[in-house]
């Protein structure tokens, strides 16, 4: 053998056994794990914490090493084998301080160990409130206000007076705006929680995109689109329902039909399910998102209510005729056993109180609605009545406005809501915020409407 070769050999055998090395020890480096939140100090209500792991990890094994004080239940989400998402199974109050710790043992898929324990301390965030204020004739832009009211507004959205509506995530790191274009139609932006980063999500031409809502876990926007027709000047068409995938930006009809109607979609909190309302089919439909099933409520109610904080039932107004004259109930839809049943009002005779616009509890068996207790005072109430024991609370009683737009932010402390002189004039609109633990209930701002939490 010459010498060349013989050097040659002898370097390939030294890096295979180098590699060998690498291959058994460097294996056996100890895993490091990495918070990937915006601020690891501070977190949502729904105690959403981003993990990245510096090997790949045996998901049974390292949630086994995951441990909260206080003790809390939670659910994991893994992207692939080295990312991982873990969430609160049920939304946590503001201001309370969260420990997360891993502690140490083996959890990579080569027997790799997390040598030392690590922990976080997190704050669950307090929520702030947005809410639109009219600019001009074109539309509004939304504005941010912190909870005491304190302070003026700061303009959240900068869109020249077009926002047409809006809604935010879950978790409250970003919001999607429906903004009026120039072609006579309103396309989809994404902002983020501190107002930067404002682009275009979705470009929907002379159609009108709007009632956005996103999927619990944020990766999908399920939205109205509203058709220009021949005329993209004239009248919109009937409203559709499509769905947006928000990291591809792909988009579809929901049920894969671009004619059948829809409109107002809304998650049940496990993202399971979605109801929109179809004045077609006459009533609301529920769609199954995982096996693609549809079922339906009849109702004329034209809303698509609220889903129970466990997913298992969905609450919405119904019609009920009686011999000589008609008022609304509250209704539960049993979604695992089929079962409809009145749950505020239900004089069958078409007499009584008219309840309408159900408001679900995040956390408790609560529901906010309001009630016109005089048929002939269009003036409404705002009531909160517990279903465990039938209580109502009368949160507001002036028959000169009437509520809307009401909300429970995630942890369930403070209910959210707007109250509208009879005139509907935007300039008489009022926030107000309810405090459960004390039940007081204040006047939070003027001039602003459409209120929502940004947890």
């Amino acid at each position: 053998m010459k010498k060349l070769d013989r050097t040659a050999l002898f370097v390939i055998t030294a890096c295979q056994i180098a590699l060998g090395g690498i291959i058994l020890f460097g294996s056996r480096q100890p895993v490091k794990i990495i918070c990937e939140n915006p601020d690891c100090a501070q977190i949502s209500p729904l105690g959403k914490i981003t993990f990245k792991f510096s090997r790949a990890v045996d998901q049974e094994k390292a949630e086994a090493l995951l441990q909260t004080d206080p003790a809390i239940a939670g659910r994991w989400e893994w992207q692939d084998e080295r990312h991982a998402t873990w969430s609160a199974a049920t939304p946590l109050a503001a201001g309370q301080t969260l420990k997360i710790n891993f502690n140490p043992g083996k959890l990579g898929k080569n027997g790799e160990s997390l040598e030392e324990g690590i922990a976080w301390e997190m704050q669950v965030r307090q929520p702030a409130i947005l809410a639109l204020k009219t600019a001009d004739d074109q539309g509004a832009e939304v504005y941010r206000f912190d909870l005491t009211g304190q302070g003026e507004p700061m303009q959240f959205s900068q869109t020249d007076a077009k926002v047409f509506d809006f809604n935010v995530a879950p978790d409250g790191e970003h919001v999607v705006l429906s903004v009026n274009n120039e072609k006579n139609g309103a396309d989809l932006w994404v902002i983020k929680r501190d107002g930067s980063g404002q682009r275009k999500l979705l470009d929907c031409g002379s159609d009108r995109c709007s009632m956005a809502t996103w999927s619990p876990a944020a990766n999908e926007i399920a939205y109205t689109r509203e058709s220009s027709g021949l005329d993209p000047q004239g009248s919109k068409g009937v409203p559709r329902t499509w769905i947006m995938d928000v990291d591809s930006g792909e988009t579809a009809p929901l049920f894969g039909d671009n004619q059948k109607t829809g409109y107002g979609p809304l998650w049940s909190p496990d993202g399971q399910w979605l109801s929109v309302w179809n004045g077609v089919e006459g009533g609301i439909q529920i769609i199954n998102r995982q096996n693609g099933e549809i079922s339906l409520l009849p109702t004329q109610s034209g809303d698509t209510g609220c889903w129970s904080a466990d997913s298992s039932a969905l609450y919405y107004t119904n019609l009920v005729i009686g011999e000589s004259s008609f008022h609304n109930v509250i209704s539960k839809a049993d979604i695992v056993n089929g079962t409809i049943q009145t749950v505020m009002g239900g004089n069958i005779a078409g007499e009584g109180l008219s309840y309408d616009n159900p408001a679900c509890h995040p956390v408790r068996n609560l529901l906010a609605a309001s009630v016109q207790p005089n048929p002939k005072v269009p003036g409404k109430n705002l009531v909160v009545q517990n279903l465990d024991s039938g209580e109502v609370i009368q949160v507001m009683s002036d028959l000169t406005k009437f509520p809307g737009n009401y909300s429970w932010n995630p942890g369930g402390e403070y209910l959210l809501f707007q109250m509208n002189v009879v005139s509907r004039d935007k300039e008489d609109f009022e926030i107000w915020i309810r405090n459960e633990a004390s039940q007081e209930t204040d006047l939070l701002a003027k001039g602003f409407w459409f209120p929502a939490w940004l947890p």
